[in-house]
């Protein structure tokens, strides 16, 4: 029965071997309304004080509110932010990416990487009317195994002020306190799970997501149970082989 043990062992280290990757956040755009202190709430929900690195530096030209929010929530000196063409520095809790950045391939990855070892993301889009920036971000959700995606409003001419009211607004951890929150011009967000809808149109536009990534490929339990059998049968098939042999 030692082979059986072995061979039973490593099946259940593959069926272990599993690591969970943190969660996606997607904004469908940087222009977030800073009315009261909704919008500082939000980011002191999604970092506590937490290590955050944003990329690319200065991440909006809407007077920095979103910029300056996300520093208070996480504390200056948690707050870095450059280009990911030099690396994302150790221990950072989250990446935030977005605000008109075109990131190449390469920083996409980096990104990528980040997030399968256990990071947070934080991606900001623009409004419909920034398909570059939008195309980039989607394409970092492909490459992060999102199902999320911006796409543009179905009536553009109603999407100049996107408000969710406490109707709009999702119970989710990150958006504890909140009673009010808007943008403008925004995209739409699909996919995930939705925290914030327009009022005007009900369309999405701040959602998130929570991803398990495998490390490796797990067999299903059936499969699990089928390779266990064949694993003892071909043990036993062995020890009866060496007992023929040996007479």
């Amino acid at each position: 029965m030692r082979y059986a043990h072995v061979l039973l062992t490593g099946i259940l280290m593959l069926a272990a071997s599993t690591s969970q990757a943190g969660l996606i956040v997607l904004s469908g755009d940087s222009n977030l309304d800073d009315s009261g202190s909704n919008l500082e709430d939000f980011y002191a929900n999604m970092f506590g004080g937490q290590k955050v690195f944003a990329s690319p530096a200065g991440l909006t030209s809407y007077v920095g509110e979103t910029q300056n929010k996300m520093i208070a929530a996480a504390g200056a000196a948690n707050f870095t932010e450059g280009s990911l063409a030099s690396g994302i520095p150790s221990g950072q809790d989250w990446v935030v990416a977005g605000g008109d950045g075109l990131f190449s391939n390469s920083e996409i990855s980096l990104i990528a990487d980040f997030f399968n070892a256990g990071g947070n993301v934080y991606l900001i889009g623009e409004g419909f009317n920034a398909p570059a920036e939008n195309l980039t971000i989607n394409k970092i959700l492909e490459k992060l195994g999102s199902n999320m995606r911006l796409t543009a409003p179905a009536d553009p001419a109603k999407t100049t002020a996107w408000k969710a009211n406490a109707a709009e607004i999702y119970p989710n951890p990150l958006t504890a306190g909140i009673d009010y929150f808007g943008g403008d011009y925004s995209s739409v967000v699909t996919g995930g799970t939705p925290l914030f809808d327009s009022a005007t149109t009900g369309e999405t536009f701040i959602a998130v997501e929570n991803l398990a990534v495998s490390a490796a490929t797990v067999p299903e339990p059936t499969s699990l149970a089928i390779l266990s059998v064949m694993g003892i049968a071909a043990c036993g098939a062995r020890r009866r082989s060496k007992r023929a042999n040996a007479k």
